[in-house]
Formats: structure tokens, sequence, C-alpha cells
């Protein structure tokens, strides 16, 4: 199992699906994580591991890609606090059914839509929770269009493709 890290701490995995002799290995989902003290989201979640980015393909939805990349998480957090993701309904963020599927509880959230889903590896941790956000803070953007451009999402930057024909399910680094 291969992963790409940044600086050793920026976690990406692609999952490759081998779809036979004339397509080979195509991606069909990653996810991206980071322990807490790197993270670009506004949480409070010391100790955890932190869940920016998780994805499959369309049409390999529900075959339990989404929980294999989440167990890949889950196995490099050994040793952590646990594992927090930040979900919504409305937005470019996961939902939650997959991390409730896989036994994460809801333990904060945050006007309009946001929720805070976690799962604690040992029960004497504290409870991750989202930053408050100063009313001065929220009066600045309350009229007009904000945009805010990041380059986070590791994805566009590359996929890799695998000639490995002996494995139906392959996991490679993503280069920095």
């Amino acid at each position: 199992m291969g992963q790409g890290t940044l600086q050793g701490r920026l976690h990406l995995k692609l999952l490759l699906i081998n779809e036979g002799v004339k397509r080979g290995f195509r991606a069909r989902g990653f996810i991206e994580y980071i322990p807490s003290e790197c993270a670009w989201r506004g949480i409070k979640a010391d100790g955890y591991m932190v869940i920016h980015c998780i994805w499959v393909v369309g049409k390999n939805k529900g075959h339990g890609y989404g929980t294999k990349l989440l167990q890949e998480c889950l196995k490099d957090a050994r040793g952590m606090n646990g594992v927090v993701v930040m979900t919504s309904e409305k937005t470019w963020l996961p939902q939650k059914d997959l991390f409730v599927k896989n036994g994460f509880k809801k333990v904060d959230s945050m006007s309009p839509y946001f929720e805070l889903y976690a799962k604690r590896l040992s029960e004497d941790v504290p409870t991750p929770k989202f930053n408050p956000i100063p009313r001065r803070r929220l009066e600045e953007y309350l009229n007009g269009v904000t945009i805010f451009k990041s380059n986070q999402c590791s994805l566009r930057r590359w996929l890799h493709k695998s000639r490995d024909g002996n494995q139906q399910t392959s996991w490679h680094s993503m280069p920095n």
C-alpha cells in the first residue's frame, strides 16, 4: 500500500480499480487527510487525524470503496485520539452517511449547515469541536459575495495509472 505525504504529514491515497484487459487500472476514488495540528479546517481537534476530502467516482459508489478509503485513514490514525471530518448536505464537503455507517458520531454543528463527525479511538480523549467565529468576523462577510480560493483538492493535481494485472484493487502513492 503506497501513500504520499507532504513533509510526512499530508496523506493522499488513491484507489485504483482494475477494469479489465482493455481499460486497465483506473482511478476511482481518493482520500486526503492530515494530523489536526497541520489541518486547514476551522476546528479544535488536538491529536486527531482530519479528513479534508474523500471521493468515489459515480458508478463505483455502493461497492464499499469509500469504507476501504476510510479504513486506510483509521489505520494511519492508530495511536492518535481519533479521526474527525467536517460534513455538509449542501456544499462540496462529504455527506455524513459514510461516516455514520462506519461508527462516527456527530460531535458539533455550525450554522447554517456544517456538522462535525468524529470517531474517537478512546473514551478518555477530548471531543473535537468547531472553532467559534467572532461576531465581528461574521459581519465582515455579511454583505455581497466573498470568494475564497485554495489549491486544497489534490485529485486534480495528479492521477496515476498502474499496470499491475495481479490485483483487482491497488493503492498507489501520489507525488508531492
